[in-house]
């Protein structure tokens, strides 16, 4: 007889068959094999592009051969950067990056370019490994393949097991629109790389018709200094003994005594060999299109889901569940293994999805409860499966689970052990809920936890690193370095102020969270979970998603100390507090101490006018 939480049959199509083990085998081996593994592409593809720019020969700038730009190279980088993001969330959008990548390669290798760009531009010794880029890239779109073409199979094998029923998702299964804000957020990156670009065309313009109206002039150079912090400066001697002086990205190319070619008009002065610097602009357009067309594609590929989970009906299955204590993962199992003793594939909640009726988790109950449920939906790894089980209802991103994700490799037992062991999972209430009726603070009182003095050695890390990098760079010219240094100041700024000076306080009217700027305050009949995960400690609601406030510590150093954390501490006791009514202080705290973050950026802001009146 199945020990697992009954499922209510009206929320059990009459139709919905059982997805039993036989089938789940199938399923199983119609996946790819282990050599298909998204983690061995990304890595090979990672190992051939290090490999290729290992290779490449220190050829100097010469003015038969100038140094210009650099957009080969960079969009060479963007492919396979584009590529190896979506290796591992979707390999149907991977092909395309990946094929170009291929064509990019494989041209570079075969001199199509003229002349070949870097970083497949090889020494005549070394000439096999202009040939390791686009072999590592045709084994990518192998294994890309061999994966779109599994999905396929298992499709099949799911629709099979279901049978000709079809349901669409019932209305009151939480799925939010994503896609919304990423498919705002590209246009404005997108934008930023088309201005990079018109920038540098406009540099390269301007150098041509200046130097098409310039003398060419042939000069020996008389010194050359290197700067480690920034150009190096070039000194040359022309025929009529005018002395010129030039700044140069490497003036190791230049030794005493040596020609170079020099364009002069008046007092503008360039190398033939180092037309331009475009470096800034060329950073700045690979530092915008990779998150521009990622974020795009996510945002129209999540748009279009969302619209056709609307719209489509699915093949309905039913399941045996299982969560995770933290509630970060759910494992699904065949209907009938009740034991819950093979998992199939796991389902990853995101910060809203895995709330149901009233509010209440899919985690609540005892750890590691079986529950019954159903599947709504093809599961694929990467793909969206809606969920339907005792406590919860959701649309979940499917994930790979032990060995039926890509073939019938060995299970990890120690590999989930380990997992285990660094997982937070909280104390029993029951046990917390006793050292508070005992505990030296009155019950009457309310309850006050602070930074403890790792997150404060974690708090000083960020201020050092706002303080250092960021702080300075403000201080001075504006450049590239220097929009990168204010995008980053108040970043480090926020997580310097929140960990130093985080606080938590539970009073009579609710849970209050304190970080860098601002106090949330959350009431007890609001709240539906509590947890401590990744250095941050989350309070979920019944609406408007859950709150977070971090970091809050940092696990590794304070795992090595052996002593919970007073992150721990607070998650716990709040945890038992909120199913513990009758433990909670009677009154709520006077105040919630100093918010950090204004202090912080005031100060920074304060340097850095100094910086720049100095």
């Amino acid at each position: 007889m199945s020990s697992a939480v009954p499922l209510p049959s009206e929320q059990i199509p009459e139709d919905a068959a059982a997805w039993r083990s036989a089938d789940a085998g199938r399923w199983s081996a119609a996946g790819p094999g282990q050599w298909a593994h998204p983690l061995l592409s990304v890595l090979v593809l990672v190992a051939a592009l290090v490999w290729s720019v290992a290779s490449t020969p220190d050829e100097p700038c010469t003015a038969a051969r100038p140094c210009d730009t650099s957009w080969d190279e960079l969009t060479a980088f963007a492919l396979a950067l584009l590529a190896a993001f979506w290796i591992v969330r979707a390999p149907r959008i991977a092909l395309a990056p990946t094929a170009g990548f291929t064509f990019w390669s494989a041209a570079a290798a075969l001199g199509l370019f003229p002349p070949a760009p870097q970083p497949f531009r090889v020494a005549p010794d070394a000439a096999a490994a202009a040939y390791l880029a686009p072999a590592a890239a045709a084994f990518v779109t192998a294994a890309l393949t061999a994966r779109i073409v599994a999905d396929r199979r298992r499709r099949a094998v799911v629709e099979a097991a279901a049978g000709p029923g079809r349901h669409r998702l019932p209305p009151d299964v939480p799925d939010p629109r994503r896609g919304l804000l990423r498919s705002a957020l590209a246009p404005v990156l997108l934008a930023a790389t088309a201005f990079a670009l018109w920038q540098s065309s406009q540099a390269v313009d301007a150098y041509e018709r200046r130097a098409a109206t310039a003398t060419r002039v042939t000069a020996e150079v008389a010194a050359a200094d290197a700067d480690p912090d920034d150009l190096g400066r070039l000194t040359a001697v022309g025929p009529d003994g005018r002395r010129y002086a030039l700044d140069t990205v490497f003036p190791e190319y230049y030794p005493v005594g040596s020609e170079v070619e020099l364009v002069v008009d008046g007092d503008w002065v360039r190398l033939v060999s180092e037309p331009y610097d475009l470096f800034d602009w060329e950073l700045t357009a690979l530092l915008t299109v990779l998150p521009g067309l990622a974020l795009l594609t996510e945002g129209l590929t999540g748009l279009r889901r969302f619209h056709r989970r609307r719209r489509d009906a699915f093949p309905v299955l039913r399941v045996h569940v299982r969560p995770d204590r933290d509630g970060r993962r759910i494992r699904v199992f065949a209907a009938d293994d009740p034991a819950a003793a093979r998992p199939l594939f796991l389902l990853r909640p995101g910060r809203l999805e895995s709330f149901g009726s009233g509010g209440r988790r899919l985690t609540e109950g005892p750890a590691w409860e079986v529950r019954e449920g159903v599947l709504y939906g093809v599961p694929l790894p990467g793909a969206d499966t809606a969920l339907v089980a005792t406590g919860a209802s959701g649309v979940f991103s499917t994930a790979p689970a032990g060995p039926s994700a890509y073939g019938p490799g060995r299970t990890r037992e120690r590999t989930r052990e380990r997992a285990r062991r660094n997982r937070h999972t909280g104390r029993p209430v029951a046990e917390v809920a006793a050292e508070l009726a005992a505990g030296p603070v009155p019950p009457a009182e309310p309850r006050i936890w602070t930074a403890d003095p790792v997150s404060r050695v974690v708090g000083g890390f960020f201020l050092l690193i706002c303080s250092v990098g960021s702080v300075p760079r403000l201080g001075s010219e504006v450049s590239l370095s220097w929009v990168l240094a204010l995008l980053a100041f108040p970043v480090f700024a926020t997580l310097a102020a929140t960990a130093l000076n985080w606080r938590i306080s539970a009073g009579r009217t609710g849970v209050r969270l304190a970080g860098a700027w601002r106090v949330r305050h959350v009431p007890w009949d609001e709240i539906t979970g509590i947890r401590h995960v990744d250095d941050s400690v989350y309070v979920e609601r019944t609406a408007g998603g859950e709150l977070r406030l971090g970091p809050v510590g940092f696990r590794p150093v304070q795992k090595r100390l052996g002593t919970p954390s007073s992150a721990h501490r607070a998650a716990d006791e709040l945890r038992a507090l909120w199913h513990r009514p009758e433990l909670r202080p009677v009154r709520d705290p006077d105040g919630d101490g100093l918010r950090l973050g204004p202090p912080l950026v005031l100060i920074g802001a304060a340097v850095i006018v100094a910086l720049r009146l100095l």
